[in-house]
């Protein structure tokens, strides 16, 4: 039952993956459970890096005026690969806090729970008007 057990990972992945898109969209306290408590955030936007625990992360859609995703806002999983335990992720994201994002996730099994691990992200910067 290798398949049964390969789609069970997969679906499970993808609702953590879930967690965080909805978390991230304003909801912060949906992006807690999604994380491990001492994942890490790492990128750039335009020439700014911002490598990060994820809490600050989680602080800064906590603490926005409005909800990061733009009118625009649109995201999509292009890549799940899962090993054993592990998982990697694609996740691109268009009009999020005013800019485009490619992201990789790794997620890590925990006594059958997904959490992400890490965070590596790259965006051109700010969308032209």
């Amino acid at each position: 039952m290798i398949i049964d057990k390969q789609l069970d990972d997969t679906a499970a992945v993808r609702e953590v993956m879930q967690q965080y898109i909805d978390g991230a969209g304003g909801r912060p306290e949906l992006l807690r459970p999604a994380f491990h408590a001492d994942a890490m955030m790492f990128g750039n936007m335009g020439s700014k890096r911002w490598d990060v625990p994820i809490t600050r992360f989680i602080e800064r859609v906590a603490k926005a005026d409005t909800p990061p995703p733009g009118p625009n806002y649109r995201a999509e999983l292009t890549s799940i690969v899962i090993t054993g335990d592990i998982a990697v992720v694609q996740l691109l994201e268009q009009d999020y806090f005013g800019m485009d994002f490619a992201n990789w996730f790794t997620l890590a099994r925990f006594e059958d729970r997904w959490r992400i691990v890490a965070k590596a992200y790259t965006s051109p910067g700010p969308r032209s008007a």
